[in-house]
């Protein structure tokens, strides 16, 4: 991964992404070690000049907890008063995809963050910032 931007908020990744990728979370691998949560793609870049790219834009985790920090420090974040109401029930009762169903247990514990989310008849992606304030990111 490549990083660049304002205290390293941008990764260019060989990550290969469909379009409609955007909001997936981005996983980065140490050699020998275990994944860990890096980003959330911004965009995927598949065709340029009518060749397979293969790139992808990640907003770097750190930066947007950094912007979270910042705004809810200066009473700049609106939380809706029911939004942990609202994630702990849904997350209670398997209205969000649970990726521990469906991953070795040694993975389990860094995709919980990763969450399906359903309003209507569409449904996308989303990471948890925060459970217990009912924090989701999605793009």
């Amino acid at each position: 991964c490549n990083v660049n931007g304002t205290q390293g908020c941008w990764i260019l990744t060989d990550a290969r992404c469909i379009p409609g990728s955007e909001g997936a979370p981005l996983y980065t691998r140490k050699e020998n070690q275990a994944s860990y949560l890096t980003g959330i793609i911004a965009a995927s870049l598949c065709w340029k000049n009518k060749e397979w790219v293969g790139f992808s834009i990640a907003c770097s985790l750190s930066s947007i907890y950094r912007a979270f920090d910042f705004h809810q420090q200066n009473n700049q974040l609106k939380l809706r008063m029911d939004s942990q109401e609202w994630t702990e029930k849904r997350l209670s009762n398997g209205l969000f995809l649970h990726m521990e169903d469906t991953v070795a247990s040694h993975e389990s514990p860094l995709l919980s963050t990763t969450v399906l989310v359903k309003v209507g008849s569409t449904w996308g992606s989303g990471v948890i910032l925060n459970k217990r304030q009912g924090i989701i990111i999605t793009s």
